[in-house]
């Protein structure tokens, strides 16, 4: 049999093991795709011509559902600090440096268009076959390119300043009204940053505009200590921050506020993220099981790692039913973009988690974090064809999960929508 595609058309993908996410695993599987959609998966609908991909596991393209692209230029994490406030100051002023890089020719937006192209590369290198990202920049939908990777696009929001709330309710609904009818692989939502960086009436301005908008809406929640004090008293490191910045307001944040305000403002949406929600309340936990039909969290381990000791609550969080899906953050606080890696990372932090829950994440949970279940996540009939393929010695169905998961374990060819953009090893 010939051993893999070379265009579009309909074909059929032959692999030792197939792992769809929607059923059980199979040996010697085969699935058949036209047009960049999935038709049918077994021996008995296979169309010719059969590309045998060997002994791999073929199973959904990863879906990251929390990205900043634009701090893909940087070869290291920014150092954590004593505080998480210190490193938001190491961000601003690797901001700075990455536009002052781009002084003279050039737009001031160029540098950070550079940095999500790499992003976007290595992204796809990684198996990552759908993202949700975070854009700071007003008009950036053409950096990205839906052919290869599929993107939720969310305009961020900040602002503590009341007399602003107005400019931005603007920037984020120009950014919703944007036509994507001609990128079918590219949708939109809105990001108010944090509660330490947006004021409480614009971030329920922005509820209620991806509301009516029917886009996804996304928080960075319950991210750090620091954070959870301001909310408290309006006081601590943030507050000492944003006053060395000449951002800080008093009206910005209500006095004694607490995330459980924020769930609910940003439960309105069709479809909201929790970014982090590291040392958020089991009530709040609660609130966000009882609204998974439209309410998800979105781990990032390694992000997590870098900032804290203590473990991260996974197992309690699971355990009150919140939808968890996974996302890298972004190289300001991660090695790589690889998704892989961090599920790797959760097997080896939470060996209570089943293995097949951690594939479950960083696939059908993302992709329904960022409503986008119908179109990825799993391989299915009417699905796009956006798969990956990683190297594996014949063993057990049962263990595929067990072997993705362990270290070494390494994702070969990337397929979106039915072409190779990473063509598996010859076998």
């Amino acid at each position: 049999m010939p051993k893999q595609p070379l265009s579009p058309g309909t074909f059929t993908l032959r692999a030792r093991y197939l792992l769809t996410m929607q059923e059980a695993p199979s040996e010697d599987g085969y699935i058949t795709i036209a047009d960049g959609q999935i038709v049918a998966i077994g021996k008995n609908h296979q169309v010719e011509p059969v590309f045998d991909l060997g002994d791999v596991i073929l199973m959904p393209g990863l879906v990251n559902a929390h990205t900043h692209l634009e701090f893909s230029d940087l070869a290291n994490p920014l150092p954590a600090g004593d505080t998480f406030p210190e490193w938001i100051l190491a961000v601003i002023a690797s901001r700075r440096r990455q536009r002052a890089a781009m002084e003279g020719p050039g737009s001031p937006e160029a540098s950070a268009q550079v940095a999500v192209a790499h992003g976007l590369a290595e992204s796809i290198r990684s198996g990552v076959t759908t993202i949700g990202e975070i854009s700071t920049v007003p008009g950036s939908h053409h950096w990205y390119q839906p052919a290869e990777i599929q993107t939720v696009l969310f305009q961020e929001i900040l602002g503590l300043s009341g007399e602003d709330i107005p400019r931005h309710v603007k920037t984020a609904g120009e950014h919703v009204e944007t036509s994507t009818a001609d990128d079918e692989g590219l949708s939109l939502g809105i990001s108010p940053h944090a509660p330490y960086s947006v004021h409480y009436n614009l971030f329920e301005q922005l509820c209620q505009l991806a509301a009516k908008a029917r886009v996804p809406c996304a928080l960075h929640l319950g991210e750090s200590p620091a954070e959870m004090e301001l909310l408290r008293s309006g006081s601590g490191p943030f507050r000492e921050m944003l006053e060395l910045l000449g951002a800080w307001s008093d009206s910005a944040i209500p006095r004694g506020i607490g995330p459980m305000a924020y769930l609910q403002q940003i439960s309105q949406a069709p479809c909201s993220l929790i970014i982090h929600g590291n040392f958020l309340s089991e009530l709040e936990y609660q609130f966000m099981a009882e609204q998974v039909d439209r309410m998800s969290l979105v781990y990032c381990p390694r992000t997590y790692h870098h900032f804290h000791d203590r473990p991260y609550p996974l197992q309690a969080i699971l355990d009150h039913g919140v939808r968890v899906a996974l996302g890298t953050d972004s190289r300001a606080s991660n090695p790589d973009l690889g998704l892989l890696a961090e599920m790797q990372h959760v097997a080896h932090m939470h060996p209570e988690t089943d293995p097949s829950l951690i594939l479950e994440m960083g696939t059908r949970q993302g992709a329904r974090a960022l409503g986008l279940e119908q179109t990825c996540g799993s391989l299915v009939p009417g699905k796009q064809a956006d798969l990956v393929t990683i190297a594996c010695e014949p063993g057990r169905l049962a263990d595929l999960a067990s072997v993705i998961t362990a270290p070494g374990a390494t994702i070969e060819g990337v397929m979106r929508a039915g072409q190779w953009l990473v063509a598996p090893s010859s076998r």
